[in-house]
């Protein structure tokens, strides 16, 4: 744990939990790190409602800056380096 848990690390989750709020959430198991963000959303899912009543461009926007977030963690977290794989 001391190994990935180093300065930079603890500097990094800390911007992030700054940037979210105080809302993100890090679990370390199973030599995986679980990342969650409480921003009462349902992330990567459909709006509800009725049928024809979705904006496609919107929808895609929004699943955009979805993927946008998470692509952003990964880089902020150095997850591409060799201790993670």
């Amino acid at each position: 744990m001391f190994y990935l848990l180093d300065p930079k690390m603890i500097e990094i989750m800390q911007a992030l939990s700054d940037k979210y709020g105080g809302k993100i959430l890090f679990l370390f198991a199973d030599k995986k790190l679980h990342i969650g963000i409480n921003d009462n959303t349902d992330s990567f899912e459909p709006p509800r409602g009725q049928k024809g009543d979705l904006d496609e461009g919107e929808e895609v926007r929004r699943l955009a800056d979805e993927f946008r977030t998470v692509f952003e963690l990964a880089d902020k977290l150095e997850l591409h380096k060799n201790i993670f794989k």
